[in-house]
């Protein structure tokens, strides 16, 4: 009989270099067909206000299109989505084929693509329609699951300023900016693939009028990710704790995504008479798509 000890270990010698390998699993998941003629009808039984569970709410609208054999490249495609007859989400998304899942019969499908919709606290009557498009075939799963939260990214080098909205909201009270002069460049490091959202308020003094505009400029390295003109209005609820002499304006948000791997992004909020502004960057890192 032999006898191990107590503890047991093992030890590499040598020059083996360790690496990472992918395993994938094979599952089934079910999804609904949809097409032009036959939507997708279903009651959704929310929960009810003051319940814990948030995610019952919210839902996740799963899709995948059926690959016809002479598409190349990608697939575009809209669907709309009705909750009580009323027609609240309409929807346009594009999709390229996958190469790890497919259909009934070993047909192709595309990668699957979501969004998301908020339903009214009660039972209500839903209903998935495909829009005239090119696709002709679409498979939908739907899950209750609200949407991710956003991650702050914290921008090295500015002035920190705190948000505070008199009406205590949850969402917006105590949230951190970074305060930046008109035309100043500001720089930061960024991995992708991930979406990122770049909320911007520029500064009142007693001078400026009510309505003003103000331009946001984005760049990666070289390349131009957006050019925005943006309009607001002063804030009639919103303070920064630090700056009490200022009044900041409404704010705006501005999205971009970038793909895989390192990136250097620049910012620059210009195009106003405001002597100041604030900025704070979000980040959403990218879902794997099965």
């Amino acid at each position: 009989m032999s006898i191990w000890p107590c503890s047991a270990s093992i030890r590499f010698v040598g020059d083996g270099q360790p690496v990472e390998i992918s395993v994938v699993r094979r599952m089934n998941v079910e999804y609904r067909l949809v097409t032009r003629d036959r939507p997708l009808d279903f009651i959704v039984v929310a929960s009810k206000p003051g319940c814990v569970q948030s995610d019952s709410n919210w839902l996740r609208v799963y899709t995948r299109v059926f690959w016809s054999s002479t598409s190349q490249g990608s697939q575009r495609y809209s669907l709309s989505f009705f909750c009580a007859d009323s027609e609240i989400r309409r929807i346009e998304l594009e999709t390229r084929r996958s190469m790890s899942s497919y259909g009934p019969g070993g047909r192709s499908v595309g990668e699957w693509r979501s969004f998301f919709v908020r339903i009214p606290a009660c039972e209500s009557r839903c209903r998935i329609v495909l829009n005239p498009c090119d696709v002709e075939t679409l498979a939908v799963r739907i899950a209750f699951r609200s949407p991710r939260p956003w991650q702050p990214y914290r921008l090295s080098g500015l002035r920190r300023i705190t948000l505070l909205e008199r009406s205590n909201r949850q969402d917006t009270a105590g949230r951190v900016f970074g305060c930046v002069r008109p035309g100043q460049t500001v720089a930061f490091p960024l991995r992708g693939p991930c979406r990122v959202r770049v909320r911007t308020r520029i500064n009142y003094d007693p001078s400026m009028s009510d309505r003003q505009s103000y331009t946001v400029m984005l760049r990666d390295g070289d390349r131009e990710l957006k050019s925005a003109l943006l309009h607001a209005t002063r804030s009639m609820t919103a303070v920064f704790a630090e700056m009490p002499e200022v009044v900041p304006s409404t704010e705006r948000s501005t999205y971009f995504e970038l793909e895989g791997g390192y990136h250097t992004v620049t910012l620059v909020l210009g195009g106003t008479i405001a002597s100041s502004g604030a900025i704070a960057v979000e980040v959403l890192p990218a879902e794997k798509y099965e």
